[in-house]
């Protein structure tokens, strides 16, 4: 798994935990240098899977 898929799965489960963007987070994508639309797309993913369990 590289980097990018790390950071990108990390974030994802930070944000499906916590239900926001967490400084490790911010962390991962820095040093991982993924681009804004990449942490995008790993944030929403983590939110859906938020609101999911928020409202089951």
């Amino acid at each position: 798994m590289s980097q990018r898929d790390f950071a990108m799965m990390s974030i994802k489960r930070d944000v499906a935990r916590h239900g926001r963007i967490t400084t490790e987070s911010v962390r991962l994508f820095k040093e991982a240098r993924l681009t804004r639309h990449e942490l995008k797309e790993a944030a929403l993913r983590g939110l859906e899977m938020f609101e999911q369990w928020k409202n089951r």
